[in-house]
Formats: structure tokens, sequence, C-alpha cells
């Protein structure tokens, strides 16, 4: 889950709010599979290593000074329920507070999946389950940036891309391929970025052509 609230995004910082969001995600997942149930609350497991390899763009050690601002102000809680009394992985919990009312969204959204362990290994090896789309191909050689196709192609599967929007997409990624900005390539977003942040919605800004020596002199002659 690569998604975040934007007010708590706000409240507690970017990272930090994604993280709940996967948090929450998980905690939710193991709701409706019945799995995790320990002190009165549903938990996930991961390590600030498994986080890292979720969200390649934040460090091992971001990660963890994230994690721990969530648990200092209390929107996350912190467990250990681990069989191996060795085993230090932390486990966490968000409850709901509040008025965050999305809760049965996420529920409803994962009631139907088989039951899953959040342990890093299995997602990192269901990414070779992806199939093969071509839409996504017509997506990855139109965008100008060829940067981490593998999470770029879970981005696009998991928003459901039809040809309607593809069509969309496409449009705006030739019409901002044209800016100033995506004139150099450091400054065109990944595409797994762009896909998120629904960028095919952006507003293009048209850049002023300069003035020439003459148009200055008539525009301070007659005032304008």
């Amino acid at each position: 889950m690569h998604s975040f609230d934007p007010a708590e995004a706000v409240e507690y910082g970017m990272l930090e709010a994604v993280l709940l969001s996967n948090i929450r995600w998980w905690v939710a997942k193991n709701a409706s599979n019945n799995k995790h149930w320990y002190d009165g609350h549903y938990w996930t497991y991961n390590s600030a290593k498994a986080f890292a390899k979720l969200f390649p763009y934040a460090s091992q050690q971001q990660i963890q000074r994230a994690l721990k601002r969530l648990e200092t102000s209390g929107i996350v809680h912190v467990g250990n329920y681990n069989t191996n009394p060795y085993d230090h992985t932390k486990w966490y919990t968000a409850p709901i507070q509040g008025d965050y009312d999305r809760s049965h969204l996420i529920i409803r959204g994962v009631s139907d999946d088989q039951p899953s362990n959040t342990d890093i290994n299995q997602i990192v090896n269901s990414k070779k389950c992806i199939t093969d789309n071509p839409l996504f191909d017509t997506f990855w050689n139109a965008y100008p940036r060829k940067t981490n196709k593998g999470f770029a192609k879970q981005v696009f599967q998991r928003m459901s891309v039809d040809q309607a929007l593809l069509d969309k997409m496409i449009l705006a990624i030739g019409q901002q391929k044209k800016t100033d900005q995506w004139k150099n390539p450091q400054y065109i977003p990944h595409p797994s970025t762009w896909l998120n942040g629904e960028r095919w919605e952006d507003e293009l800004l048209t850049t002023a052509q300069p003035l020439s020596p003459a148009d200055r002199e008539k525009a301070r002659l007659f005032g304008r």
C-alpha cells in the first residue's frame, strides 16, 4: 500500500502517513481474516528493514525514526507477540481514532482476500505473479523516465486502468513532455510517483515568453 491521508501527512509527516496507512491496511486485512488478535486488538508485524524494501524511497533509519514518532504520538501501538523469545520483530496496531471513518472501506476492500502473512518475503515473492498487461506496456513506452518498472507496474495494475484512462494518461504525458520542467530528465517524476499522484490531472503551467527589447520599450511608452 503506497497511499496516505493528506491530513495525517500534515499532522505527522509524509513518511509517517504512508507507514500509518500501510499498518492500518494490514490490521484491517488481518481483522477480516480473524488473524493476530491479541490483547483486544488485531495486529500486524514487520521490521524497519522490511518496510524499507516495501518503500524504497525511504532508508531504514528514516523508517525507524518515523515509526518511533508514530509510537510516541500514540496513533500507533507497539507490541511483541512473537512465538520465538529471541525474535524482536515489532508488532503494530493503529486503532481508529476521532472522526476517521474510512475503516469500513479498507475492510470491505480486503474482506474477500485469502488469509495472508505480512512477512516481507511473501510480499516480495508475490510481485512475480503480476501478469502481463498491454495497457501498462503502452504507458511504459510513452513515459519518458524509465525507473523502477516493477513497482510502477504494481501501481498501474492496482489502479485497474482501463483504455479510457490510459488515453487520458498518454495525452497528458505528451503535453507534459513539452513543458520546461520535463526538459530536464531529473525533474521528471518517477513513473510510480506520477501514477500514485494522478499527475495526468495536473494543470499545465504556461511559461510566459520574455519580451524583446523593442516590446519592452513599447510597454514602457504605453504604460503596459
